[in-house]
């Protein structure tokens, strides 16, 4: 794909997206995805298969953005360029238009993305930066975090805060396994009980390979 997809050449594609979309610079935001489809500028397409991608999105594009959340698929108009070394994605694709929503997430993902986004507008009227930092410190979603705070917090080595870890795992297992047992359910039940919650929470952040890693352990 990259010998037919060189840095700087035009494209339209269909994603599928499959991560979270975070700030990943001070004037760019990203999210992982698959790329279904690709088509050069001449109408010639340019994969057959599906494609890991990451999605580049300027700032100014960002009123966009809530809309877009893992499971949903759309179609985008984008710059292609290289993946830096160690990326997970094949391709790169910077977008030169805010994305068109061909289909939001469906099913239990589409369940998933309601609630992050019932977060967000439950803390709309809470004061800064505690508004900001709440959702991402419950499931991950690091949407309001603003470039200065994310500056403050990454000088200040407390960026950790609003990734998901084990530590969050750890406190929906324990509150599951109590409740459970204060029901009356034995040990086998209790820990089946528990097993459930925690995976309806690693779907709630969105499982990705840290949130995954985290619920293993």
């Amino acid at each position: 794909v990259q010998e037919r997809l060189p840095p700087g050449r035009h494209v339209v594609a269909e994603v599928l997206v499959t991560g979270k979309v975070e700030r990943r610079s001070s004037s760019d935001w990203a999210f992982d995805a698959v790329a279904l489809s690709l088509t050069g500028g001449d109408g010639e397409s340019v994969a057959t298969e599906a494609v890991a991608a990451q999605v580049v999105i300027g700032d100014a594009d960002r009123t966009a953005l809530p809309a877009l959340d893992v499971g949903a698929r759309v179609a985008l108009a984008a710059v292609a360029a290289a993946p830096r070394a160690g990326d997970r994605a094949a391709l790169v694709l910077r977008v030169s238009r805010p994305p068109v929503m061909i289909r939001p997430p469906t099913g239990v993902l589409g369940v998933a993305s309601e609630l992050r986004t019932g977060l967000v507008a439950a803390v709309a009227g809470l004061p800064d930066p505690g508004r900001a930092l709440i959702p991402g410190l419950a499931v991950g979603d690091t949407r309001l975090v603003t470039a200065d705070l994310e500056a403050s917090m990454t000088a200040s080595s407390l960026s950790h805060l609003t990734a998901v870890s084990g530590a969050n795992c750890a406190l929906v297992v324990g509150a599951a396994y109590l409740l459970a047992g204060a029901v009356g359910l034995g040990r086998g039940a209790r820990t089946g009980a528990a097993l459930v919650c925690l995976g309806g929470f690693v779907l709630l952040v969105t499982p990705e390979p840290s949130v995954v890693r985290a619920g293993l352990m």
